[in-house]
């Protein structure tokens, strides 16, 4: 008789504990999966503006670099003395 309940509970263990584990991992896994998947949504909203704002800023200071250079050339042709 303790022979058959041992299985009745190793039987009951393999049908109940073992696939809720396994339920249980991927469900861990498919939540971290969701979270990468947020973060990088994230990071690239987060990207955008500021390489947006670096091509700005290249720019004028692109523009700036020559507007002085056509000044200091200005300035340096005789005559235009000011």
């Amino acid at each position: 008789m303790k022979v058959k309940g041992k299985r009745i509970i190793f039987y009951y263990a393999l049908a109940i504990f073992l696939p809720c584990f396994f339920l249980g991992i991927l469900a861990f896994r498919g939540i971290k999966n969701d979270q990468a998947l947020v973060e990088r949504e994230q990071i690239k909203n987060c990207v955008k503006p500021v390489r947006r704002s670096f091509r700005i800023q290249k720019l004028f200071l692109g523009r700036l670099k020559r507007y002085l250079q056509k000044q200091s050339i200005l300035f340096l042709l005789p005559g235009n003395w000011y």
